[in-house]
């Protein structure tokens, strides 16, 4: 009986090239195969051939001569590409407004005034322009605490996510990550800073008050304007305007600020006959006069689509509103150059 042990260093030329081996007498042979070896065929004159898969080392085969030994190289193992994680909530970097929160899907997550901790208030017409935000499972990175998101059930029976207790919204409005447009809305309306506590009430358009005493606008109708004509519009009546913008209040501008410009939870008050309340919400200032509120009007109105309408039906809409608010008289010829005059409220 003769013992051959294969030594790890001919084990290595064994994987790198077959080789045969053959020996005179007809004693046997013990191959032993160290670990890195992982196939060991023999071939035998009077049992065939056997193939032995080794699993674990050492693996000793023993045979009858002649006999060949082969062997391969260990197979590399695989290795599974790493996961990214998926966020449901996100922290998003607004150039303007710093670390902002939004969803997986990178769209801007919205918190209201309007609302209290824990209590939805956005209802009616008011909760199709602000969806609701909702999901299930929390997964946050690590620059936001999970325990700050909750879930409450609203009374129609949604489920809504919130965050430090208060309820998260997208805006209609919005059409693709990174868009801000629900900012400022109403002076109610932000996006959530993570760092916040709560959303807090803020003006969206900031005016210069006028420096000497508003004085109200004349009535007598002059034959020709006085001043270089900007628009379309200068040397109408504001009865003329209020005609053309009376429907448009009706069609775009009653379903938030209500049909007697009462305003709702949402939107300013426009005061028929007063105008008190009227450039103000919740204490926060929105224009001082007639040229800011043409100006607030262009940029944020309607709630729905802002700045989807013309430059005159939008000051066709502000001499519905000067005239419904008692701050011009139908027979009042628009001069924009003037309205810097008119004050508000």
């Amino acid at each position: 009986m003769k013992k051959i042990v294969v030594s790890s260093l001919l084990v290595i030329v064994l994987a790198l090239m077959p080789f045969a081996w053959a020996c005179a007498s007809s004693s046997t042979v013990t191959v032993t195969v160290p670990a890195q070896t992982t196939t060991v065929t023999s071939t035998a004159t009077s049992t065939g051939t056997t193939t032995v898969t080794a699993t674990s080392p050492p693996v000793t085969i023993t045979t009858t001569l002649p006999v060949t030994v082969t062997t391969t190289a260990p197979t590399s193992p695989v290795t599974a590409p790493p996961t990214t994680t998926q966020y449901t909530i996100n922290v998003a970097i607004n150039n303007l407004m710093g670390q902002i929160l939004v969803a997986g899907n990178g769209m801007t997550l919205y918190w209201t005034t309007a609302d209290s901790p824990g209590v939805n208030n956005v209802t009616g017409a008011a909760a199709s322009i602000w969806p609701i935000f909702y999901t299930s499972t929390i997964v946050v990175p690590s620059s936001l605490n999970a325990s700050d998101f909750g879930t409450i059930t609203n009374s129609d029976g949604s489920k809504q996510t919130t965050y430090k207790q208060w309820p998260l919204y997208f805006y209609i409005n919005d059409t693709a990550p990174g868009d801000t447009n629900g900012q400022g809305v109403a002076g109610k309306w932000s996006v959530v800073n993570p760092g916040a506590s709560g959303p807090q009430p803020i003006a969206t358009t900031t005016t210069t008050t006028p420096t000497t005493t508003p004085t109200t606008p004349t009535t007598t109708t002059p034959t020709t304007p006085t001043t270089t004509p900007t628009t379309s519009a200068t040397g109408q009546t504001y009865g003329a305007l209020a005609s053309l913008g009376s429907p448009i209040y009706s069609s775009t501008c009653a379903i938030c600020h209500g049909p007697n410009g009462q305003g709702t939870d949402i939107c300013p008050v426009v005061m028929w006959g007063t105008g008190s309340g009227l450039g103000s919400f919740n204490g926060v200032t929105l224009f001082t006069d007639a040229a800011g509120m043409l100006s607030y009007m262009s940029k944020s109105m309607p709630l729905t689509a802002p700045g989807s309408l013309s430059s005159q039906q939008y000051i066709d809409l502000l001499g519905y509103i000067l005239i419904q608010a008692n701050k011009v008289t139908p027979t009042t010829i628009f001069d924009q150059s003037a309205l810097s005059s008119i004050a508000i409220p």
